[in-house]
């Protein structure tokens, strides 16, 4: 299961709201790129701060398998591909936020033929960290043992510093969520909420503006 990076903040109010809408394609005619949140996080704008993220990607023995030592802000330049990315925490709206911005993002897909592999597989989302650690790193696995007494819930911010950075700038699924990142604060603008299947926006005030709508 994807566990996506989300940035939780203190709940303060509810958004306001226009009876005006725009499709996702509409609205991403205007924006560059997006940040979909579970809570409100403030109006007109809000500023992101780079952060490691909280939840990272584990493979299927429980150890992160994601770089979890890069601080960044997760966006994605398509609004469904950011609701994808994030649907396993099972919300049924979003709050959107947006950016015209395109300096300083990066497409983390295209790091992916960097990140670890097991010829002939590739990085992924079925990535083995203990296997692959066996394989081209026989070395770490006794290592952590003899440190930690165990050799579970690994990590790549705990490996050897070079092998740790391997895994930098690496998301398993990012072929999939085309997940981008900035790494340094970026402030967005509110422009609405949208729920869990619709392809509508419920547009806020400053949102219908930019739009001309």
């Amino acid at each position: 299961m994807k566990l996506y990076q989300l940035l939780f903040e203190e709940k303060t109010k509810e958004p306001k709201l226009t009876s005006k809408t725009a499709t996702i394609d509409e609205v991403q005619k205007y924006f560059n790129h997006f940040h979909l949140s579970r809570k409100f996080l403030g109006e007109p704008t809000f500023t992101f701060t780079p952060r490691i993220p909280p939840e990272p990607f584990i493979d299927n023995q429980g150890n992160v398998i994601e770089d979890d030592f890069t601080k960044r802000i997760s966006l994605d330049a398509d609004i469904e591909d950011a609701r994808d990315a994030i649907k396993d925490y099972g919300a049924t709206y979003y709050y959107v936020y947006a950016t015209q911005q395109d300096k300083n993002i990066y497409d983390i897909e295209t790091n992916m033929p960097n990140c670890p592999k097991n010829p002939p597989k590739e990085y992924g989302d079925k990535f083995n960290m203990v296997k692959w650690l066996r394989k081209n790193e026989p070395q770490e696995l006794p290592r952590i043992k003899k440190e930690k007494g165990f050799t579970y819930n690994l990590a790549p911010s705990n490996l050897a510093p070079e092998i740790k950075k391997q895994f930098k700038g690496c998301v398993p699924d990012s072929n999939e969520t085309h997940e981008e990142w900035s790494l340094k604060p970026l402030t967005m603008i509110f422009i609405g909420t949208i729920g869990e299947t619709n392809q509508e926006v419920q547009l806020s005030k400053d949102g219908a503006s930019i739009m001309g709508l």
